[in-house]
């Protein structure tokens, strides 16, 4: 599976088609946002020995850089997860989130940049231990966010929501 991109103008007329990563998960969801500088794309990679973190791509200078890691948290996974990542910008405030399970650890992240995802601050956990993902993100501020994801319990699952800020707190 490829990830690709393209634009269409108010005539419906295709132009700037261009491949940006050779290889992705099949089924996590992709995400998109319009930065200052462009815009910047989150996804599950796939390595050619199954390893499934999160990249992203983005543009600068109206021009498409090369996909590259967020983290490497290492997830080896024979199959899809179906759980992709989310993100949100405003300006070049940009926040993501994911779901991943290195190590057979499940986990959320969340991850904060303020050049249009030139650079992101550490990833920070959230997850309160045995999370299932299906996350969501909305940027607050330049160092705060919304996220949302769902986490199991003895008995059932929620849907949890935190306000995390960008120094973890």
């Amino acid at each position: 599976m490829t990830l690709r991109g393209a634009f269409f103008d108010h005539q419906g007329q295709l132009s700037g088609e261009v491949e940006l990563d050779g290889r992705v998960c099949d089924c996590c969801q992709t995400t998109a946002a319009m930065t200052e500088q462009g815009l910047i794309v989150a996804y599950r990679d796939r390595s050619e020995t199954e390893i499934r973190d999160i990249a992203i791509v983005r543009q600068a200078n109206g021009e498409w850089l090369s996909p590259q890691a967020l983290f490497k948290d290492n997830w080896t996974i024979n199959g899809c997860p179906v759980n992709g990542p989310a993100i949100h910008a405003e300006g070049a405030n940009v926040a993501i989130a994911w779901y991943s399970m290195p190590g057979e650890q499940a986990e959320v992240k969340v991850a904060f940049s303020t050049d249009s995802g030139a650079h992101f601050s550490a990833p920070i956990r959230i997850d309160e231990g045995d999370p299932l993902g299906r996350v969501d993100v909305l940027l607050l501020s330049a160092t705060e966010a919304l996220v949302s994801w769902m986490e199991k319990t003895e008995t059932d699952a929620h849907i949890k929501l935190l306000k995390v800020k960008a120094n973890g707190s």
